[in-house]
């Protein structure tokens, strides 16, 4: 399972849209209380997640240190390809 954590919803439909034509099984995220909310019951394979995420509504350093409290490796994009 992958997650996308977007909340330009056409970005994350995108995304979403093509993980699933490329054979894997994805899930979008508008916010990060959906998303915190499915990590209880399913842990993903991968997390894409918008690091400049608008309007959160919990503690933006929980998403920081997902990697390192889950057992995550970090890898950094942006929508430049840097």
């Amino acid at each position: 399972m992958i997650y996308c954590v977007e909340d330009e919803g056409a970005i994350r439909d995108l995304m979403i849209y093509t993980l699933r034509a490329s054979g894997f099984e994805a899930q979008g995220f508008e916010n990060s209380i959906g998303f915190w909310s499915a990590m209880k019951a399913q842990k993903p394979e991968l997390i894409i997640l918008d690091v400049m995420l608008r309007g959160r509504t919990d503690d933006p350093e929980k998403a920081a240190c997902l990697p390192c409290d889950r057992g995550y490796s970090r890898n950094y994009g942006n929508s430049k390809g840097q």
